[in-house]
């Protein structure tokens, strides 16, 4: 009697549980079903596909820990070209649903810290779609969100009261789902969210409801739409199929290429290369093997005449032995092994010996026994047989000498050479007294056949002394008969030079005393390298016999000179790349003297700044043209330059090419236009040399000129059969 009335109890609480869910339906009758879904709405995209990138995320259901389930669907995802990242999301059902919610929108975090996007598509399966609802409000994510929760019990199963205690071993998180949930929380207006439902649905009914599922309602389990939502109804679909058929249905709105995917699961499905509705496709159904086998086995038992059950890895048969597959299998096997050893026996006898290609065929026959489920330790032995004995190893190839690594990887210029770091470094004393210099031709100018990347100090027929500006040391002087050039390195990412000087101290002409007049002119590395002091003499100069100037530069790793074509400059000399002005390194009063002597060729001009060694100007002909389209550098290769003696207005024109002297273009000349402002073609008319020199514009990277030494006026029209191809 007693136990009668426990039953009828428990049977009473679970009705009050579902009924209390009914609302005006009558007890287990879903066929009356909202207005929205007696129409089976259907879904349709809404998505903007104008975003660059976007995250896939599937948070699996109650104790579905198998992600390899999911192997097709994230191979779909991961096809989306805007894809960033794919996450197949495993929730402990351990720990309550506050705890499972905080845990995975701290985890979406970190991955959006490494892998920011643009939008996120959001699949709740099942018990992911209550974790989906419950947290997606408090989602710190501002750009596109869609949430698609399919088949998810978001209202419960409303078993609360004194239903409670006769929840079995529910516990946590499913227990918290059979008591049930009130309203979640709307999300902002970047989310959007979509309920895909099942009408009849044997997990959340029959699985769930054990044997009160006559009195449970899947429609009203499913029914806690987040405000603002959409949802929609598929009759066709149970618990299952439905999962994979609205994601496939989903992922059509970003990637139209997933048809194609698609369209070979139906083909597959057509050759029966699926396993019901666990898996679709001969791959996917074999990882899904791999971790489910359990699954496999009890479907292939039951469907033994299935094209994929033919094969070992759908079957578990170390648990299941005695089905009529893993016996004849045990005896196939057998067979195999039995063969492949008597033939690396007779070959043990007979000969040859393997080589490498016919080892490799050998273990991987081998190894395909162990693959079909063969025994370990038998495979290993009969490898180390067919290894031991047969096996002849190659000869190694010896390899190549590895290319001699930088000592000091840390110094930009010269990694052979100690350094200390100091990206700021300062002159705290002169190079020269300002007092001694006519005139500084700042950076830019046009001397040689590139924009020059140093600057110019004449010093008429004075022969001034020239300091150290920083502690530094030598590390390069080239001497070529007349005068010599230094390089000073003051930090790992800074450098300055000297050249012309015509009378160093005798420590630097020492370095030289050996050489033969006809073994000068190369450059010499200062071994062991020698140390000065911020104002430590270099020595004199009167500059060069004709100018009487002499070069100062300075480059440092941090600057970046700009060129059309940049690549070319970051892989040959730092000095054009690099160059920056010496004179702003030193003190405000300092370098103010030495800007009071900037100007042109023609002398001083005042309020004329340092420039830049980028001369560069996209559209145009200034700057610098080679003679390659090839950006490996080649200091043999042959230029061109055209630049202006300095930024004044009325600065003439100077264009300078491989092997010939420059040519200059006053303001008074009729051709007259400064190479910024040349685009398309212009001719010049070199009045002085009796030279014409006609420039066409190709791109921003290519040009070609015609130069004609003996016209004194342009032709009509551009010679493009006698015209040189140059490039940035």
């Amino acid at each position: 009697m007693k136990g009668i009335l426990i039953l009828l109890l428990i049977g009473l609480v679970l009705v009050s549980g579902c009924v209390g869910q009914q609302t005006d339906n009558k007890v287990g009758d879903v066929s009356q079903k909202p207005a929205e879904m007696s129409a089976e709405a259907k879904f349709s995209c809404e998505n903007d596909n104008s975003v660059e990138s976007r995250g896939y995320i599937l948070l699996m259901g109650l104790a579905d820990h198998h992600k390899e389930v999911w192997t097709a669907e994230k191979a779909m995802m991961e096809k989306d070209p805007k894809a960033k990242f794919v996450l197949i999301y495993d929730q402990d059902e351990n720990k309550k649903l506050q705890e499972i919610g905080d845990k995975f929108l701290l985890d979406l975090s970190n991955i959006l810290k490494n892998n920011p996007v643009e939008e996120l598509v959001v699949f709740g399966s099942s018990a992911g779609g209550v974790t989906t609802s419950y947290s997606i409000s408090r989602l710190n994510f501002s750009g596109h969100v869609a949430v698609h929760t399919i088949a998810s019990p978001i209202k419960g199963y409303g078993f609360k009261g004194i239903g409670e205690l006769f929840l079995g071993q529910r516990s946590v998180f499913e227990k918290e789902i059979a008591l049930g949930f009130g309203p979640f929380q709307k999300p902002g207006k970047n989310v959007k969210v979509y309920h895909h439902k099942t009408v009849t649905d044997t997990i959340l009914k029959d699985h769930y409801c054990g044997n009160f599922a006559a009195l449970c309602d899947p429609v009203k389990i499913q029914d806690n739409n987040i405000e603002g939502s959409k949802e929609f109804y598929y009759s066709q679909y149970d618990h299952g199929p439905i999962m994979g058929a609205v994601i496939r249905d989903v992922l059509k709105c970003y990637n139209t290429g997933v048809d194609k995917d698609i369209e070979k699961e139906e083909q597959d499905k057509k050759q029966d290369l699926a396993l019901g509705s666990i898996c679709i496709g001969e791959e996917n159904c074999k990882i899904f093997c791999h971790t489910s086998k359990g699954a496999c086995t009890d479907y292939c038992n039951k469907n033994p005449e299935n094209p994929l059950c033919q094969n070992s890895w759908a079957y578990d048969c170390v648990y299941f032995s005695e089905l009529t597959f893993c016996q004849k299998l045990k005896v196939d096997l057998e067979n195999e092994y039995n063969s492949m050893n008597a033939k690396i026996e007779s070959a043990i006898r007979n000969g040859p010996k393997y080589n490498q290609t016919e080892y490799e065929k050998v273990l991987k026959e081998v190894d395909d026994l162990r693959l079909k489920g063969y025994s370990s330790d038998k495979i290993s032995k009969l490898q180390e047989k067919a290894r031991s004995n047969l096996y002849i190893r190659p000869t190694p190839t010896p390899e190549p000498p590895k290319p001699p690594q930088p000592k000091y990887p840390e110094n930009f210029f010269n990694p052979d050479i100690e350094c200390t770091s100091n990206p700021d470094v300062k002159f705290t004393n002169i190079v020269v007294r300002p007092e001694d210099l006519d005139l500084i031709v700042p950076l830019g100018s046009v001397t040689h056949e590139e924009i020059t990347t140093h600057t110019y100090l004449f010093v008429g027929n004075k022969t001034p002394n020239i300091y150290v500006p920083v502690d530094s040391v030598l590390t390069d002087v080239t001497y070529g008969g007349i005068d010599y050039g230094l390089t000073f390195q003051a930090s790992c990412e800074f450098i300055y030079t000297f050249g012309h000087i015509t009378d160093p101290v005798d420590s630097i002409k020492k370095l030289f005393e050996t050489e033969k007049v006809e073994q000068r002119g190369t450059a010499k590395l200062v071994q062991p390298l020698t140390k000065f002091k911020a104002g430590d003499l270099i020595g004199q100069t009167g500059g060069t016999q004709q100018a009487h100037g002499f070069d100062l530069g300075a480059y440092h790793k941090n600057q970046a000179n700009y060129y059309v074509n940049n690549e070319r400059y970051k892989k040959g000399s730092f000095k054009f790349y690099n160059a920056v002005c010496p004179y702003d390194y030193f003190d405000s009063q300092t370098k103010s003297a030495y800007y009071s002597k900037f100007g042109n060729f023609g002398g001083v001009v005042p309020g004329a700044t340092c420039g830049t060694a980028g001369q560069d100007k996209a559209g145009t002909i200034s700057g610098n043209w080679h003679d390659t389209s090839s950006i490996e550098w080649n200091p043999s290769s042959k230029k061109v330059a055209f630049g202006t003696d300095g930024d004044v207005a009325e600065s003439a024109i100077r264009i300078i090419m491989s092997s010939r002297s420059v040519f200059f273009i006053f303001r008074d000349n009729p051709t007259y236009k400064r190479p910024k402002e040349v685009t398309g073609e212009h001719c010049y008319e070199d009045d002085k040399s009796d030279t014409i020199i006609y420039v066409k514009i190709i791109s921003d990277t290519e040009m070609k000129m015609y130069v004609e030494d003996t016209a004194k006026t342009c032709p009509t029209t551009f010679p493009e059969d006698k015209a040189t191809t140059y490039y940035r």
